[in-house]
């Protein structure tokens, strides 16, 4: 501790360790502060009338000497040092100036003393008393500054002792940092400070430890060797580590009444030399949280070496964030098709291009890719080069007729959410990607599960049937956690056995026992199989002894280019019909065990469940058309007949707008497909010419057995008998009036029909003709609601759900919203596009606003022509201001484009917004928040379009510019 100063008396002193003995002023350590001799300087003359002795002190040049300028100088002195006192050199002995600066010294040393002495006590460890300062005072835990301090001072105290390790830990509680906006500050740190509490309690043999407050959720502790506390080898730090998250969580468990998730505590730790630097040491730390979290494990024991991994899976992230449609290679590998022998199915897989991703691989690229939620990125940009696979493949003659589908892998993150799948549909519309070509792949979780926020019980696969006809795939079945239940009620065409299901399959019994009995109960809902990773002749043999449909693996070709694929069909043996016929009779002659299932099904045919009750207690169930006519074809196939061709056909009445037939063919087991065709079609000689057109107008039943008549009456039927049918029937089914369902059927291969099984199918039409009526109603109905065009909740659905919110906020109290969009200028698009143009804006816009309302409870309607209108129960003039001004610059971004020079050549909104709030206004109605609505739709027109205003029904809101 130093004092300077001068005493009133002109006399300088020096308090300096030592003892009390005379010593010369040579001895004397002096001070030059040009401030204290400045002062000196300018000091009054009338200063010395102040002193009792004015002779000679009264003299300016004796209070400043020039040659020794007077100082005081005190140094704080150790316990154990002595204080003594000198007066520097002058003329005068000591007065009583003297006596007050000799007793001030002694003070200042001594609180000086006990300052330091009180500190020293007050931490257990380490000598630094800046860092013992440095308290959070709402948990009292040390802070971040004491820990990099207490490292520094350790780093400092063991340089000479090497060897002397400890371990430094961090506990992130990011439980707590997702909870805050439910938690309190101070219930948060509550769970902190009892987290720390248990700790100390776990180890209470051991001296007690330093908890450091790093972050708002995190906590770092420093455990050392000399603790008794065993870090030696990392064995014991890894249970270490174990230990404290068994603690913590079940602490956080405790105290928040609630179970954690795997990545709701991490703790990492590490070993270090107590000679190590604060900085490397906490930057490591980092590393291993990162590298913690990614690999998603609670706790890490972080090694040298970290820092390198994460930069290198940096520069992975980085050139995965960054991935452009180019950085993807297309590659495809061939799929049999047993059921069409020549015929080839492509599953598409990706390779990436970037060095990091490809060294990494594709299987942990995705991996990651699904960490950092980017996969449906990824499937975007897929999607994005499909339009050039689906031109090469229209190009090639040969490969579009020996290619009958190319199926890509759909993310689960892409239909996670309905505002995903808005999106992903929103992408196979914009790329116009042929749905007769490509079939999507998704797994069965994602095919199965309700869809969050979705209006309605639906699933994705369910949507991307209804609204894109798109074929689905169930991907990678028994690679999870299956659910029989759901596989069996789910929307789908086919299902793919994974590989760890089919790998070994020729070596287990009871594996070939249940692969076998679960291929029979998708046969029977009318479905194939499709066997994946298959590597070996043996299992070929197993799986087509025990019904496949279809043949993927190594074994029949690995993941080929675009071009290759040519190469292969042209030169494959297993493109050789006879070579796979060959192969085929092979195997199913040495097969005993698929013998004696087969006579054991032709001598107890009972047992099958026939169609009628079948159709009695699940006629809830059946969802579609497809799903009916799958049903029925493999109910004929139980009687023995080898049908070829399968068709139900709904012709449309003078009520009815529309012709839509189902048809399934024995090359394709399993696809039905969908025709539609407009009214005008029945006015045309192809159909009056048709059995068909017969049958509904003329004869309730028609057959002809093809292979025994001469006279043909019909070209289509001539057509039939061409391609080697014998026999053809069509029934009239009963008919509600909604349309006229029309069912036939055409047998090949000389199977014909028995009077038995006419009657019987006759007898049937009853009971079909009551789901039919079910099945058409329920289309009637939900057509009357829709817009069809945009496929938007219609007029009329906007009206009744309007008045019905309108009841509701009045009942609860809550604000209500309606929000009328415009298109600008379009009538122009029109005009000078044409309707079809405006159609497909109109069509995007509706996509726009879909994806834009995030709530189940919100609903988007189209009024009529460029008019749509958006409902926000609960929602108030600020929200919805908000919600609509994102919306308008939604649409802005997409940059439709649009011929008037006036809008920038881009489609522009303009959007009026009415608000209701009952607690300001008790009663309104419909038709005046509309009419609200409308008068705020007309001002931004009338400010210059391209703009959202806003007014509640008392006073006007807002205005976007």
């Amino acid at each position: 501790m130093l004092i300077s100063g001068a005493l009133l008396s002109g006399t300088s002193f020096l308090i300096a360790p030592g003892g009390l003995e005379q010593r010369s002023s040579n001895d004397f350590r002096r001070l030059h502060d040009p401030a204290v001799t400045q002062r000196c300087k300018d000091s009054p003359p009338g200063l010395a009338a102040q002193r009792p002795d004015p002779a000679p002190w009264n003299d300016p040049a004796s209070l400043c000497p020039p040659a020794t300028p007077a100082t005081l100088l005190l140094v704080g002195a150790g316990r154990d040092q002595k204080v003594g006192l000198k007066p520097a050199p002058g003329p005068s002995p000591l007065d009583g100036g003297l006596t007050l600066a000799l007793i001030l010294g002694l003070l200042g040393v001594g609180l000086g003393t006990f300052i330091a002495r009180r500190a020293s006590r007050n931490r257990r460890k380490g000598p630094n008393v800046v860092a013992a300062s440095q308290q959070n005072g709402k948990t009292t835990f040390l802070t971040h500054y004491a820990l990099l301090k207490d490292l520094e001072d350790s780093s400092q105290k063991h340089q000479a002792e090497h060897g002397d390790v400890g371990f430094l830990v961090t506990i992130d509680f990011r439980y707590l940092e997702r909870q805050r906006g439910y938690l309190s500050e101070v219930e948060i740190n509550d769970i902190l400070v009892k987290a720390c509490r248990a700790i100390d309690k776990g180890w209470a043999l051991h001296p007690g430890f330093d908890f450091y407050h790093i972050s708002k959720s995190k906590i770092a502790l420093i455990v050392r060797a000399s603790g008794g506390i065993p870090i030696a080898d990392s064995s014991a730090c890894e249970a270490l580590l174990a230990r404290l998250l068994g603690i913590v969580s079940g602490s956080i468990q405790i105290s928040s009444d609630s179970v954690l998730a795997w990545d709701d505590v991490i703790i990492t730790g590490q070993q270090f030399p107590l000679e190590a630097p604060p900085g490397s040491l906490m930057a490591l730390q980092a590393c291993g949280e990162m590298l913690a979290a990614e690999d998603r494990r609670s706790y890490r024991l972080v090694k040298s070496g970290d820092d390198l991994l994460v930069k290198d899976r940096g520069e992975i992230r980085s050139q995965l964030t960054g991935l452009k449609a180019s950085d993807l290679e297309l590659h495809f590998q061939p799929i049999l098709q047993l059921c069409n022998p020549c015929h080839f199915g492509l599953e598409l897989l990706i390779r990436f291009r970037p060095p990091a991703l490809k060294r990494l691989g594709t299987g942990k690229v995705i991996q990651l890719a699904h960490d950092i939620g980017i996969t449906h990125k990824i499937d975007a940009l897929v999607i994005s080069r499909l339009a050039e696979v689906q031109q090469l493949i229209n190009e090639s003659e040969f490969l579009h007729h020996r290619i009958e589908y190319i199926s890509i892998n759909i993310s689960s993150d892409s239909v996670a959410t309905d505002q995903r799948l808005n999106q992903l549909i929103s992408l196979f519309k914009r790329h116009e990607i042929d749905s007769s070509i490509f079939c999507i792949e998704i797994t069965e979780m994602a095919a199965t599960d309700i869809l969050a926020g979705s209006e309605g019980v639906t699933t994705a696969s369910e949507r991307l049937m209804r609204e894109l006809n798109f074929r689905i795939f169930i991907d990678d079945f028994g690679s999870g956690l299956s659910n029989y239940r759901r596989i069996s009620e789910a929307w789908y065409d086919a299902i793919k056995l994974d590989i760890d299901l089919i790998s070994g399959i020729d070596r287990s019994f009871r594996l070939q026992r249940y692969v076998g009995s679960f291929i029979d109960t998708v046969h029977a809902l009318g479905k194939t199989v499709v066997c994946e990773g298959v590597e070996t002749h043996n299992e070929l043999s197993a799986v087509i002894r025990l019904g496949a449909d279809a043949i993927q693996g190594i074994l029949i070709s690995p993941p080929v280019t675009l071009q290759e694929v040519d190469v292969f069909i042209r030169s494959s043996q297993w493109a050789d019909r006879d070579f796979l016929q060959q192969t085929l009779d092979t195997i199913h002659a040495a097969s005993r065990l698929r013998a004696s299932v087969h006579s054991d099904e032709i001598k107890a045919p009972g047992k099958r469940i026939p169609l009628e009750r079948y159709i009695i207690d699940n006629w809830s169930r059946l969802r579609s058309f497809e799903e009916f006519v799958l049903l029925f074809v493999n109910e004929l196939k139980s009687w023995g007949l080898e049908i070829y061709r399968f068709s139900l056909a709904f012709l449309p009445d003078q009520d009815d707008i529309d012709c839509s037939q189902y048809v399934w063919i024995s090359s394709r087991p399993g696809l039905v497909a969908t025709l539609r065709m407009e009214r005008d079609f029945l006015e045309q000689e192809e159909h009056l010419s048709s059995p068909l057109h017969f049958i509904a107008t003329r004869s309730n039943v028609f057959r002809q057995q093809l292979n025994a008549s001469k006279d043909i009456a019909f070209p289509f039927l001539e057509s039939l008998r061409e391609t080697g049918c014998s026999d053809y029937l069509g029934i009239r089914l009963d008919s509600r009036g909604v349309s006229i369902p029309v069912l036939t059927i055409a047998l090949h291969e000389g199977s014909v029909f028995s009077d038995h099984q006419v009657h019987r199918v006759e007898a049937m039409s009853s009971l079909l003709s009551l789901l039919f009526y079910a099945f058409e109603s329920e289309r009637s109905k939900r057509l009357a609601m829709l817009d069809p065009l945009t496929q938007l909740a219609n007029r009329r659905s906007f009206d009744s759900f309007l008045k019905s919110n309108v009841s509701a906020s009045r009942a609860a109290q809550v604000n209500l919203s309606l929000a009328l969009i415009d298109i600008d200028q379009f009538k122009v698009v029109n005009d000078v596009l044409g309707h079809a143009y405006g159609d497909r804006c109109l069509k995007e816009i509706a996509d726009a606003l879909r994806a834009c309302l995030r709530r189940k409870s919100d609903f988007v309607a189209r009024l009529g022509g460029e008019e749509f209108a958006i409902i926000l129960p609960k929602t108030d003039a600020t929200s919805s201001l908000r919600l609509c001004e994102k919306l308008r610059q939604s649409i802005l971004d997409t940059a439709i484009y649009h011929p008037g020079v006036a809008t920038g050549n881009i489609v522009t909104v303009s959007i009026g917004i009415a608000v209701w709030d009952p607690l300001s206004m008790a009663e309104c109605d419909a038709d005046r928040l509309l009419q609200l609505a409308d008068d705020c739709l007309y001002e931004a027109k009338r400010r210059g379009r391209n703009r959202v205003v806003c007014r509640s029904l008392l006073n006007q809101v807002g205005l976007s510019p």
